[in-house]
């Protein structure tokens, strides 16, 4: 009904006595007494909706979704309280979004589920996860998750990867049950993980050490599944450099879960459908398997040099080298003569010196049929040059940590 129309029919209602209008009325009752249901039906409607959405907002999923999500978006809760009113604002009913206190509730529970599940505990200058029970968890989230998604190439041509969720479906033991579904992904015997850290300047006097782990699958989805920064999960942080004394007072407890899972390996229990908590060296019942992983461990040099405790230019022992205790003036010497104690075999000698016999044999008969050393570096004067120069004494010929042998052998030992 247009404005005019209206007017005019209030005109006519002015006018007309009672009579008239209580027949206006009846014969408007039918559309009236419809209108009136539309709208009493539409009220209980939207009263249902807005009681099943605050439910739905006030779940325990729902507060934790909304801690994860703001946390790892990195908005702050001002911009979270003003989207949360503008949605009111907007769409006129209750918000669906979780308010600022049923989110810190959210968080609140997380974060009692990682320090009963993940260990937490404090170290010298900051604190850490067990790095046993991150694996666990990240392992049984790969396998139960659905095959990652590769990447797409856009008109222009351009190569895009897929984007990764901030938080994986699942397809647990119990959806497998009702649905019939199997896990998408394959389990496997062995996991390769790299442990890698590193310091950053948060600020002009401090710096923060963060040390990280990845888990790197094998086949082709685990090369899509590891290319996400998304996948990397934090076991330590700390307030400091990666210099030597912080390195070895923070890192002791994760160096430790290292090579205590590289030695004992995880157990998945297909009676829990978990690898949490389960004990490696139980026994295993059927369904449960062993898996074994291997560790990896990039870095830069000055991390390197706080880890192995030994390295750089400003060593103290001047053992310049991370990978081994070579001399800063021994460095272009990677050879040295020692003397047999005793008569000994070819094969005894190089498992002792860590050689192989090929190199062996390359160095002290010049014989190279595998090709290791180029045609000027078996020469007198090469091997002279890049051989450790032996200690004054009566027999030139032996070192100064071994006895002279009565056989006068000598072996090269590569370093």
């Amino acid at each position: 009904m247009s404005l005019r129309s209206g007017a005019r029919m209030q005109v006519l209602l002015a006018c007309a006595d009672s009579s008239l209008k209580a027949g206006i009325l009846r014969s408007l009752r039918v559309r009236i007494d419809r209108i009136v249901h539309y709208a009493s039906v539409y009220d209980k409607v939207m009263r249902a909706k807005r009681r099943e959405t605050r439910e739905r907002r006030k779940s325990t999923f729902a507060k934790v979704m909304a801690a994860v999500v703001r946390y790892g978006s990195g908005g702050t809760v001002r911009c979270h309280a003003w989207y949360r009113r503008m949605e009111r604002v907007g769409s006129g009913s209750v918000s669906a979004v979780a308010s600022v206190h049923e989110m810190a509730e959210g968080a609140e529970i997380v974060w009692e589920s990682c320090v009963g599940d993940m260990n937490v505990y404090v170290t010298h200058d900051g604190h850490g996860v067990s790095l046993r029970s991150v694996l666990e968890m990240e392992i049984l989230n790969y396998e139960q998750g659905a095959p990652t998604k590769g990447s797409r190439v856009e008109p222009s041509g351009r190569k895009v990867a897929a984007a990764v969720p901030m938080v994986d479906c699942k397809i647990t033991k119990e959806v497998e049950d009702a649905t019939g579904e199997a896990p998408c992904r394959k389990p496997q015997a062995k996991y390769n993980v790299k442990v890698t850290f590193d310091s950053r300047q948060i600020s002009k006097t401090k710096a923060q050490t963060e040390v990280m782990l990845l888990l790197i699958p094998d086949g082709v989805d685990g090369q899509e599944y590891c290319q996400s920064a998304m996948r990397i999960r934090t076991v330590l942080v700390y307030t400091g450099k990666d210099g030597k004394e912080q390195l070895q007072a923070n890192m002791e407890r994760v160096l430790q879960d290292i090579e205590d899972v590289r030695a004992r390996g995880l157990r998945y229990s297909q009676e829990n459908d978990a690898y949490l908590g389960q004990d490696p060296g139980a026994e295993l019942k059927p369904g449960d398997r062993q898996v074994a992983v291997e560790f990896l461990m990039p870095a830069d040099m000055c991390a390197l040099f706080g880890l192995f405790g030994h390295g750089g230019g400003r060593d103290p022992h001047e053992c310049f080298c991370t990978h081994c205790h070579c001399k800063l003036n021994e460095r272009h010497r990677p050879f040295s003569l020692v003397r047999l104690e005793k008569d000994s075999t070819v094969g005894d000698v190089c498992r002792q010196h860590g050689l192989k016999v090929q190199t062996f044999w390359a160095l002290n008969a010049g014989n190279d049929p595998s090709g290791q050393f180029g045609s000027e570096e078996l020469t007198d004067a090469s091997l002279f040059k890049k051989t450790k120069p032996e200690p004054l004494c009566s027999q030139p010929a032996a070192t100064s940590q071994e006895a002279p042998s009565t056989s006068q052998a000598t072996v090269g030992e590569k370093r």
